[in-house]
């Protein structure tokens, strides 16, 4: 394959991994596979890796093929030892650096291409190719594979915010609907029992219970438990206070407490035995706060193994214990509730917009809708750093108040607007009253201009990178108490994951709107050329004939007597330009069958047969190659055009001869079965590449291909014989021979086969 079809090739596999990548999964393992299938089938490699790490303390996504789990695991561990933020390639597995060598060597791999996802410090996965053999890795396939992996990890890291997202939408959904619950509850118990099992599907956990201290304060009281697992109850169990380290920490720390392991945590000692009976593992013990009084906790377990509680976890179950204790005040609390449940609404509907809307100045328009409508507030607007220069900021959304259009981050800007204030400094301003804080004269012009009391503003961040600064305004003066603060925080941090989300998003989509023009200009080149080699064929087909018409008039003797030498010269001129005729015929043949309607002329395949290898056998060496007939005794009826069926065979002989060594035997066989009339013939010539053989039977392709190839022709022949064969219903199909040669086999519909199907 020469280097121009190779990058195509390559272009081409791109092109596909962009659009499956675009491709709404599921899960992100289904993505993994689907990418790792294009890059491994793209450089035809039997051995591929793709390890994705969403969080770095979250779990691993891994994907391989073509070794076992083990192997995968220590190449991988090898590649993060030895880079994250470079590729390696390893020609020869031998010259590669000693840890990375050993797994090669245990994977037994010779050549290996390793590339870390994402452009960080810290390792998000990577990619490793393997080969079981050395080889070089081409600078087309460097550039491949780069392109790939940058994909491959645009796409993962999109699909992980998603998730996150949804995640964290399904948890804010739940924890309004503990606050509708809280709110409408006329029963403590019936609350409980309703919100229990829910926070423990929602944790992967295998049960829940809720105690509450008892009159007398010396112990808690399982009220409430939610035991799908079957393991023994332990409902209306005494859990001592006095004496118990797990609640001393409890009142100490002020925080939940999570046992990875109750059989070897000093803290649960007392209780131990209460826990084994039930048949805990792990536990989460979460404090019910009223105030400064602790009223009761809420236990998540985990039966079948231990379990690490991580930071999402625990700050759930602490929500959802805050909220169940919040139950407790009952009507006391009920206003609250209600603030707090429209709060939530507020980050749930953000979350869903950050899940439903890739436009990102919708997706800001709608968050800034629901903070103005559920807080309430009485502006608010978006800075989103500009992706060409991010030392600007542009207002890409404003409700209810006016903005400065454009800001760019400079020590002069952060002396004009609070907005540059913000960017530079990266720490959140919360101000009760806008007439005592110190605003740069911008800034406080607009906010007398636009009678603004209250102004929350925030940077947006991901990671140490700016992605943009959001604002809050009210016209009446506002406590920036800590529910406000967790709650514009919270949405802070949904906004920056929406804003970093649409710019891969729109990266992607660049990227694939590139590779499709790519496409269509070669699409337009190609047909520019087929309709090119049409025209030229038709303008030299009668001015040949005319010269090939003279040549025969020479070489009669008709205008003359020539000489020796005269006879010869006319005798080579008139084999090239009967080849060049031949080559204009299956031109015009080629463009014909592409474009005109299948004939329908009844024609007897076997009388045509046996005419083309009457020609054949009068070839100018007939005793080069052995030629062998089969034909059948009885007529063969087809529908098709004769001259059209005679071109494609004819090719196909030609090729046989042509590839087919002196000795070589060529046959030709007729045969019918099931509806289908078979010309089969058979070389023992040079063969045809395994890797060729898809490739075969396109207009100018030839396996040998350049100047300097052995074998003569235009790589035409067996695209007209593909070409005919399906103007007619049928197909071309090439087999390799043992030890060597071709099978070529043209099928085409008996008669009785095409009246029934178009019938």
């Amino acid at each position: 394959m020469s280097e121009v079809e190779r990058r195509w090739t390559l272009q081409q596999a791109l092109t596909r991994l962009f659009l499956e990548l675009t491709r709404a999964h599921p899960r992100m393992e289904p993505m993994m596979a689907a990418g790792l299938e294009i890059v491994v089938g793209a450089l035809d490699l039997p051995t591929g890796i793709l390890e994705f790490r969403p969080h770095p303390e979250g779990p691993v996504l891994r994907i391989f093929r073509g070794l076992p789990e083990e192997s995968a695991g220590a190449l991988l561990a090898a590649l993060r030892d030895l880079t994250s933020d470079r590729p390696v390639w390893v020609r020869d597995a031998e010259e590669a650096p000693p840890m990375f060598r050993e797994a090669l060597r245990a994977a037994g791999l010779g050549a290996a291409a390793g590339l870390p996802l994402g452009g960080g410090p810290g390792w998000a996965g990577g990619l490793i190719l393997g080969s079981p053999k050395p080889r070089t890795w081409g600078a087309e396939e460097r550039e491949f594979l780069e392109g790939a992996v940058q994909a491959i990890g645009l796409a993962l890291e999109r699909a992980a915010l998603h998730q996150a997202a949804d995640r964290q939408a399904e948890e804010l959904a739940f924890l309004n609907r503990l606050a509708l619950r809280a709110n409408r509850a006329q029963d403590l118990y019936e609350l409980l029992a309703s919100v229990l099992p829910e926070l423990v599907q929602l944790m992967s956990a295998d049960r829940g219970a809720v105690a509450l201290i008892a009159s007398s304060g010396n112990h808690l009281v399982v009220v409430t438990e939610y035991n799908p697992v079957g393991t023994p109850s332990g409902l209306g169990e005494r859990i001592p206070i006095p004496d118990n380290p797990s609640m001393a920490w409890i009142l100490q720390e002020r925080r939940p407490l999570a046992i990875e392991d109750v059989q070897t945590d000093p803290r649960i000692a007392p209780v131990r035995a209460m826990l084994g009976r039930v048949g805990v593992r792990s536990m989460l013990l979460v404090p019910l706060w009223i105030g400064e009084w602790i009223v009761g906790t809420l236990g998540i377990d985990y039966v079948r193994e231990p379990h690490v509680f991580t930071p999402e976890e625990i700050r759930l179950a602490e929500t959802a214990a805050h909220q169940l204790a919040d139950a407790l005040k009952r009507f006391r609390m009920i206003h609250i509730l209600q603030a707090q449940a429209d709060r939530l609404h507020v980050l749930y509907q953000t979350a869903r917009a950050l899940a439903e809307l890739q436009d990102l100045p919708a997706l800001l328009t709608r968050a800034l809708e629901e903070i103005l409508a559920h807080l309430p507030a009485d502006g608010a607007s978006v800075y989103v750093a500009d992706p060409a220069d991010p030392d600007v900021l542009r207002a890409v959304v404003a409700l209810g108040y006016s903005t400065v259009p454009v800001v760019r981050l400079s020590s002069q800007a952060a002396e004009e607007t609070i907005t540059a204030q913000i960017a530079i400094r990266g720490e959140p301003v919360w101000v009760e009253e806008c007439d005592r804080y110190p605003y740069p004269p911008i800034t406080r012009r607009i906010l007398i201009q636009e009678g603004i009391r209250s102004h929350a503003a925030l940077p947006l961040r991901r990671g140490a990178t700016l992605l943009g600064v959001l604002h809050v305004v009210w016209r009446r003066p506002r406590a920036m108490d800590p529910e406000i603060r967790d709650l514009l925080e919270g949405l802070a941090d949904l906004l920056a994951t929406g804003i970093h989300s649409a710019r891969m998003l729109e990266a992607l989509q660049r990227a694939l709107a590139q590779r499709e023009a790519l496409n269509r200009a070669l699409e337009e080149a190609l047909a520019a050329r087929e309709q090119m080699i049409q025209n030229v064929s038709h303008e030299l087909r009668t001015p040949l004939a005319v010269a090939l018409g003279y040549l025969e008039l020479l070489a009669e003797g008709a205008l003359g007597p020539l000489s020796a030498s005269q006879q010869e010269a006319v005798a080579i001129a008139r084999e090239r330009l009967g080849q060049l005729h031949r080559y204009i015929e299956l031109l015009l043949t080629l463009q014909t069958v592409r474009g005109a309607p299948r004939p329908h002329q009844p024609l007897d395949l076997r009388r045509l047969v046996e005419a083309v290898a009457r020609m054949i056998r009068a070839r100018p060496d007939p005793e080069k190659n052995p030629f062998e007939v089969r034909l059948p005794a009885e007529a063969v009826w087809v529908i098709g055009d004769a001259e059209a069926l005679a071109h494609a065979i004819g090719e196909l002989l030609d090729n046989a001869f042509k590839f087919s060594p002196p000795g070589g035997r060529v046959e030709l066989e007729l045969a019918s079965e099931g509806g289908i009339a078979r010309v089969i013939i058979r070389d023992e010539g040079i063969g045809i590449p395994i890797e060729s053989l898809s490739r075969v039977g396109e207009p100018f392709y030839q396996v040998d291909g350049g100047t300097t190839r052995r074998f003569g022709g235009m790589g035409i022949g067996l695209a007209v014989a593909r070409s005919v064969a399906e103007a007619h219903g049928g197909r071309l199909r090439l087999h390799p021979r043992a030890p060597r040669g071709v099978e070529a086999v043209l099928e085409i519909p008996l008669s009785g086969s095409l009246e029934g199907s178009a019938a």
